[in-house]
Parts: structure tokens; sequence; C-alpha cells
């Protein structure tokens, strides 16, 4: 149908409207230009440097790998776009391309700046907590990329919306101890599911405010033994 140029919507995720992403667009450019990332632009940005999607891709490309429908996804790429981050065209009758630059370590660099920390809220329980997507983070985290001791708490991270649906119910929940950190983020930690742990990048953007020589060194090394 796209070779055809017949326009489509199938549910929320595929849909092939030329006409009115760019329209979408010309409206999102001329917005007042954000100074740090979306949750779901940030995302995106980080999948793809550690990802082994090429600098030249599609929509298409994130939509079956990231956590987010073709319209976020196209919203997020946009607001990349006006911070300089990566470069978009239409093709008539086929589909919007997006260009990286090819250097990742210098990409990551220029958006460090619009980068925000993951987490959004912290609490503690000693309570057994519910079944829910989940990924291990924080210094178990690091340790699990360094040579860093883990320490005896866990510290897991959660979607803020998985968060609110399925920790509401835990009886005791904690401001400052607990056996469990509960780390809620403002978008989903686990970016690459068989691992069981958030991924190095979004541990980093989590972590560089601490102020521990230990943690600080470890983090150095982390962003210097990345293979882009």
């Amino acid at each position: 149908m796209i070779e055809q140029g017949v326009y489509f919507v199938v549910s929320d995720k595929y849909a092939f409207l030329p006409m009115l992403l760019l329209n979408t667009l010309e409206r999102e450019k001329k917005r007042k230009r954000n100074t740090m990332l979306s949750p779901a632009a940030q995302y995106i940005l980080l999948y793809y440097l550690q990802s082994q999607i090429g600098p030249v891709c599609t929509i298409k490309d994130f939509l079956e790998v990231v956590p987010f429908s073709y319209q976020s996804i196209g919203r997020a790429l946009v607001d990349l776009e006006n911070l300089g981050l990566c470069r978009s065209e239409i093709i008539p009758n086929v589909e919007k391309r997006i260009s990286f630059i090819d250097d990742k370590r210098a990409l990551w660099n220029d958006g460090l700046k619009y980068m925000r920390n993951p987490i959004k809220l912290v609490v503690y329980t000693d309570d057994v907590l519910p079944a829910a997507p989940t990924a291990i983070s924080g210094i178990n985290a690091l340790s699990h990329y360094s040579h860093l001791n883990p320490e005896r708490r866990h510290t897991v991270a959660i979607y803020d919306k998985d968060y609110n649906k399925s920790y509401k119910d835990i009886r005791n929940i904690y401001e400052d101890e607990g056996n469990t950190r509960i780390e809620v983020w403002i978008y989903p930690p686990e970016m690459f599911p068989s691992s069981g742990y958030v991924d190095k990048l979004s541990l980093y953007l989590s972590m560089r405010d601490i102020h521990d020589a230990r943690v600080e060194k470890e983090l150095e090394i982390l962003i210097e033994k990345m293979i882009w």
C-alpha cells in the first residue's frame, strides 16, 4: 500500500499518512525548543547509541524494539531534531528518514547536556514486591558492569506507569530506608529485556550526581569501555 501511495492506519502502531505527518512536523518545529529531551526522545537516543540500528533509519526501525507507539516515536524524533541531534527528511510516498551522525561517542557527548536523570521518585520497602516489570539498578547494576562490590540492599527500577498500577497495594512504603530501594523511572528501565539490568547509559545518568569517589571512577570507566 505504501508503494501504491495508499494512506492507512492500523491500530495505534502503524500508519501511513504523509501529509498529516508533514503538517505535524511543521507545527512541532514552530514550537519553542525544549531545553531537555522528553522521556521518549531520551529513551530512543539511548537505544540507538547502544544498538545495531544504523545511522540512517526510519520510524519502522524503532517501532518493534522500543515500547512506544508510532506517533510517540515520531514526536520523539522531532524533539531530537529540534535539538540538533538528528536530521530528517520525508521521502514522498515512502516514509520519514532519520539521519544520525556516524560517531556515536560524539553524539553521546552532544546529547548529554539535554539528558535528564531517569529517576522520578525513590521509595523504600521491606515488603515482597508485586509482580511487575523491573530491572536491577543502582550500585548492584554498576557492580554488574564494573569491579565495584555489590551492596546487600536490593535496588530495582520500574517505569512510573507500572509503579502506579502495580505498587499501589504495597502497605509499607518508606521515604528514607528499607530492604529494597525502588527507583521510579520516567521511561521503561529494562531497555534490553534479556539482561535484567538497566542499560549502561541510563545507569550513568541515574548515578552521575552521586558524590562518591568509587562510583565516579567506575562510571568514568563504564563510559570509556563502551563499544560505540
